[in-house]
């Protein structure tokens, strides 16, 4: 087989399979030709900026219609009458079912081959007889989001630290002890944030219960709050710790966990994980908060964590629909969604999520989340 010196790409909504391929050294092309309907100008500017800052030609392709077969064979012929048929390989993975047919059935004897969707694994279609190619796993987080239309704002690959965790482990080791007085300490800490001193309202005398003050000198031993009998107030030692309170510690733990799993794993199936992402479109929108994100095989996977109280039968349903958006919009038909939640979702959002192939860790499921965690990916 000749040297491949440009790949025809079938521009469509799942961009990675046309990308990965282009990273990898051992196989990268000089040049990209995009195949390009009307409907796929904007995912092709957003594959071209990704594409031609690593050195690599790029030529756009139009066709006029993405269904029209025979009009997709006489384009993709049209280019095989110019120079770029030299050294061409069709990369048959991405655009509509008539794309890949057309551009696969004028092709002749030239390379073609499939980007294998699980595994990030090069399949040949011609000839069937050469032997697979296992991408180089080197997307970054930023990269993944740039070729779907987003920009990657902020985020945290710092190691938690040490008294974080352990009051972590300690609340999810007693989490039916302090599954229901947790839901207040996160009110006192939201209710802090901002205060000059960091300080909370006044506590109730009614929620002195056993279960709250155990978990109220639990913070205390830590470091992270103190209590005064005078104002009946907590302080916060820091925002950090403020945060943390607030909520903060269960995605700092979820981090923490797939840190270990990533250490102790010698495939390399975890990459670029960062906690506290911020992420936005480039062409405008809302800015969007991902509490822990990675990649594994070149897939995006996204988790959100929660531990405040699911009251009403529908309440989880609104962190479901989020996970399910940012699934999809930032990760395409490969992006994966898990929610982590201390409490108990109720069963509505349970069967939503179920329908979404969303995975959720609820409860004393925290006390597997290692397991979880590597079912999961």
């Amino acid at each position: 087989m000749n040297k491949i010196k440009s790949h025809l790409c079938l521009v469509s909504g799942q961009p990675i399979p046309n990308i990965t391929p282009l990273i990898d050294k051992t196989f990268a092309p000089e040049t990209v030709i995009l195949l390009i309907s009307p409907d796929m100008q904007q995912k092709a500017q957003w594959l071209e900026q990704f594409i031609k800052p690593r050195g690599i030609k790029v030529i756009q392709w139009p066709i006029n219609d993405a269904w029209d077969i025979e009009h997709i064979q006489e384009r993709v012929l049209e280019l095989l009458d110019t120079e770029y048929a030299d050294g061409l390989a069709l990369n048959a993975t991405g655009g509509t079912k008539p794309m890949s047919i057309g551009a696969y059935s004028v092709i002749g004897d030239l390379p073609v081959f499939y980007v294998h969707p699980d595994d990030d694994k090069v399949l040949w279609m011609n000839p069937s007889e050469r032997e697979a190619h296992l991408l180089e796993d080197r997307l970054k987080l930023t990269d993944f989001l740039q070729v779907y239309g987003y920009q990657f704002i902020s985020g945290d690959t710092n190691k938690v630290a040490t008294e974080n965790i352990e009051l972590a482990k300690e609340l999810i080791k007693n989490i039916e002890k302090f599954e229901k007085p947790l839901a207040k300490m996160n009110f006192l800490a939201n209710k802090a944030e901002g205060h000059p001193k960091l300080e909370s309202p006044e506590v109730d005398k009614h929620t002195q219960n056993s279960s709250f003050l155990a978990l109220r000198q639990l913070f205390e031993d830590k470091g992270f709050c103190y209590f005064s009998e005078n104002t009946r107030k907590l302080t916060f030692n820091s925002e950090e710790k403020r945060f943390f309170a607030n909520g903060g510690w269960l995605e700092e733990y979820v981090f923490d966990v797939l840190r270990n799993i990533r250490a102790n794993n010698t495939e390399d199936e975890i990459r670029d994980l960062q906690k506290s992402v911020a992420v936005k479109a480039v062409n405008g929108g809302t800015r969007n908060e991902l509490d822990v994100a990675f990649l594994s095989n070149n897939h995006f996977h996204v988790i959100e964590c929660k531990t405040k109280s699911w009251k009403e039968e529908d309440s989880g349903s609104d962190a479901i629909y989020k996970l399910d958006t940012l699934k999809e919009t930032l990760g395409g038909l490969q992006g994966k969604g898990m929610l982590v939640t201390y409490r108990k979702l109720p069963k509505a959002a349970l069967a939503r999520a179920k329908n979404e192939k969303i995975k959720v860790c609820q409860f004393t499921d925290l006390k597997r989340l290692d397991e979880f965690l590597k079912k999961w990916i």
